[in-house]
């Protein structure tokens, strides 16, 4: 039995899962600490197409600034009553990942991290968070990482720890069917927030548009009015709002490159890319990235 341990169910890992499932014949159960993300995230999970077990944690959330942070109880419990042969744990701010860490070390049951994040991206990049992060691989046999940049990010904390890369962009057959990007024109995909830089990317969109036919915006979050406008005011902007399945497979087919943004002045690091950003790193679609311009 495979048990993997993450916060949430994305949408986008759904096929994954399922074909993992039937390679282990049947052997796969996905513990999670929430159903979804209500407030942050905006996309709804096909679970009529889930084949594989689900067990949800009960979890109290703690806010901390912008983040939430879960508490979950009843790991040990759970994976007792599992009694997995190897556990994978996702994501070292998850306290469902170090009681999975603590459960495991007791019985000798196999640990592997899934990390996403490199040492350019997400947040709180200090000595304590170092440390925090080294302790989690530690308590790791290997580790699964989402791209190149992450498992650099692993090798600097833990030298020699075993790595695959496995990239997000597996999974969505639609996507891979497509023909090569052609098209003079940007798909940007994401949470609209400032946390994700999309203000970043509505200050640069008129310089955008000297280059390119026309820039796709999708997704949802707190910056959805201001995306409106832009695609109001400029007339090659197109905001799609949330989409996902076939109208999500037709915005990438129409684009020809993928829009990113980055932040040059802030401190805070850029989070990873993750689902529909990285399904175009994976397509091998050309990659804009958008900075903001430097603070003197």
């Amino acid at each position: 039995m495979l048990v993997i341990v993450h916060n949430i169910l994305a949408p986008y890992r759904v096929p994954l899962f399922n074909e993992l499932e039937q390679r282990l014949d049947g052997q796969l159960t996905v513990v999670l600490t929430r159903d979804t993300h209500r407030k942050r995230r905006r996309w709804s999970v096909p679970w009529q197409d889930v084949s594989f077990q689900v067990e949800l944690l009960r979890t109290a959330g703690i806010a901390h600034g912008e983040r939430v942070f879960d508490v979950a109880f009843g790991v040990g419990q759970t994976l007792d009553r599992l009694s997995p042969d190897l556990v994978v744990v996702g994501g070292w701010d998850l306290s469902a990942s170090w009681s999975s860490l603590r459960w495991c070390h007791r019985r000798a049951v196999p640990t592997v991290a899934w990390v996403e994040s490199g040492g350019a991206t997400g947040s709180f990049r200090d000595p304590l968070s170092s440390l925090a992060r080294r302790r989690f691989l530690d308590g790791c046999g290997a580790a699964l990482v989402s791209g190149d940049a992450a498992a650099a990010f692993v090798n600097l904390l833990r030298p020699g720890l075993p790595t695959t890369v496995v990239h997000n962009a597996i999974g969505l057959s639609a996507l891979h069917a497509l023909p090569a990007p052609t098209a003079r024109s940007a798909l940007f995909v994401g949470e609209l927030s400032q946390r994700k830089g999309v203000d970043v990317l509505l200050e640069a969109l008129p310089g955008l548009l000297q280059h390119l036919e026309s820039v796709v915006i999708v997704g949802d979050g707190q910056l959805r009015s201001a995306v409106a406008d832009a695609a109001r005011r400029l007339e090659r902007v197109h905001c799609l709002g949330y989409s996902e399945g076939r109208r999500l497979v037709d915005a990438f087919a129409s684009a020809g490159r993928a829009a990113r943004t980055r932040r040059r002045s802030s401190r805070r690091r850029r989070s990873p890319p993750a689902g529909p950003s990285s399904w175009a790193q994976g397509l091998g679609m050309p990659t804009i990235c958008v900075a903001s311009r430097p603070r003197r």
